[in-house]
C-alpha cells in the first residue's frame, strides 16, 4: 500500500542529509544548460516591443531561435536531465557524486538516452494527438486571419480548452514515464519497449502520489518567490525615497552607470532562479526515487547487511568431525544390513 506524499517528502529530505551541495550543483548544471536558448534570445533579440501584436509578430529570427530551443532541448537538455535523474538515484543508494555519474552516464549512453526520449515523446504525442491538432489548427486560422500567432476571439475559447487537456494529458504521462531513467539504470539489458512498460505499470495508482510530491516541492519554492518579491519591493521603494532624498540634496546622477545595476540584478535573479530551480527538482527527484525502490523491493539497508555477513569458514577440525561421523554412520548400515540371529542361537555353545 502505497504511503503519503509526506512520508517520501521526508525520506527523501533524510536522503539528503549531508549530501545537499553535490545535489543541489548537479541540477545547477542543469538549469543553465537549460538557460543557453534564453540567453541566445537575450543577445539576438534587441528589439523593444512597443506593442501586444509585435510579440506575436514572425521573423526569421523568432524561427530560428524556435528551431534552435527544440533542437537543444532534445539532443542536449533532456540526455542530461535523464543523466541527472540517474545521478540523483545513485547518490541516493550508493551516496555517488550526481555529477561523476552524471558525466559517466552521458559518455556510455547518450544515444540510448536519446532513443528512449523520442519513444516516449511518440507515446505522449499518440495520447495528446487530437486536442493538439484542434489547437494547430486554431493558431493556423489566427494566422491566415490576422497575420500573426495570437489565436483570434472566434477560436480563443477552443485553444483555451485544448491548452488545458494537453497540459492535464502531459502531465499524466510524463508520470507515467517519469521512472524510465531508473529502470534502464538498473536494467540495461531490457529492450526500450519493455522498459516503457515497467515504468508504466510501475506508476500505475501512484500518479495522483507523484503530483502530491511535485506540489509538496514547488509551493515552498512559491513561498521564497514571495517573500523575495516583497522584499524587493521594500528594497526598491526605499531606493527610490534615498535617491529622491539625494537628489533634492543636489547629488549628480549624470555619471552613475545604470547598466552595470541592471548587469547586476540580471545576475542576482539568475542566480535565485538557479537555486530555486535546483531546490525543486532535487526535492522532486529524491521523493521518486524512495517510491521507486519500494515499488521495486529495493532494500539497501538489508542488502549491505547481507554484503556485511562474514562467510562460514570450515577448519580443518570440522572436516574431520564430518568424517567421523559419516564413519559411524556407514557403520550402523553396515550393521543393519547383517542378518539378525535369533534370540536362542546367541548364547548356545558351539
Amino acid at each position: 500500500m502505497a504511503k503519503s506524499s509526506s512520508i517520501y517528502m521526508g525520506e527523501g529530505k533524510m536522503a539528503l542529509s549531508g549530501k545537499w551541495e553535490s545535489a543541489l550543483s548537479a541540477c545547477m548544471v542543469v538549469f543553465f544548460v537549460a538557460m543557453i536558448p534564453t540567453f541566445a534570445k537575450f543577445l539576438l533579440e534587441n528589439d523593444t516591443v512597443e506593442d501586444v501584436e509585435q510579440l506575436y509578430e514572425i521573423s526569421s529570427t523568432k524561427i530560428f531561435l524556435s528551431l534552435f530551443s527544440f533542437i537543444w532541448s532534445v539532443f542536449v537538455l533532456s540526455p542530461l536531465s535523464f543523466a541527472c535523474f540517474i545521478g540523483l538515484r545513485q547518490m541516493h543508494i550508493s551516496d555517488e557524486s550526481p555529477l561523476d555519474v552524471m558525466i559517466k552516464k552521458i559518455k556510455k549512453n547518450y544515444s540510448k538516452y536519446i532513443v528512449l526520449i523520442f519513444k516516449v515523446a511518440l507515446r505522449i504525442l499518440v495520447v495528446t494527438a487530437i486536442p493538439l491538432i484542434i489547437y494547430t489548427i486554431c493558431i493556423f486560422k489566427s494566422i491566415m486571419d490576422y497575420g500573426n500567432l495570437a489565436p483570434s476571439s472566434q477560436y480563443e475559447g477552443i485553444a483555451s480548452l485544448c491548452s488545458l487537456t494537453l497540459f492535464i494529458l502531459f502531465f499524466y504521462k510524463v508520470f507515467e514515464f517519469t521512472f524510465v531513467p531508473f529502470i534502464q539504470n538498473d536494467n540495461p539489458d531490457l529492450s526500450d519497449n519493455e522498459i516503457l512498460d515497467k515504468s508504466s505499470k510501475l506508476s500505475k495508482g501512484y500518479k495522483w502520489t507523484m503530483f502530491k510530491i511535485l506540489l509538496r516541492a514547488i509551493l515552498p519554492a512559491f513561498a521564497i518567490i514571495f517573500v523575495l518579491l516583497i522584499a524587493l519591493f521594500f528594497v526598491s521603494f526605499g531606493t527610490l525615497i534615498g535617491g529622491i532624498a539625494a537628489f533634492s540634496a543636489g547629488y549628480d546622477f549624470s555619471n552613475f552607470s545604470f547598466d552595470s545595476l541592471g548587469t547586476t540584478f540580471i545576475f542576482i535573479i539568475i542566480l535565485i532562479m538557479s537555486l530555486l530551480y535546483a531546490f525543486i527538482l532535487t526535492r522532486t527527484i529524491l521523493p521518486f526515487s524512495v517510491l521507486y525502490s519500494e515499488l521495486i523491493g529495493y532494500n539497501g539497508n538489508a542488502q549491505n547487511n547481507q554484503e556485511n555477513t562474514p562467510a562460514i569458514v570450515e577448519t580443518p577440525d570440522s572436516e574431520e568431525n564430518k568424517e567421523n561421523t559419516t564413519n559411524e554412520e556407514e557403520k550402523k548400515d553396515d550393521k543393519k544390513d547383517e542378518p539378525e540371529i535369533p534370540y536362542e542361537q546367541r548364547y548356545m555353545p558351539r
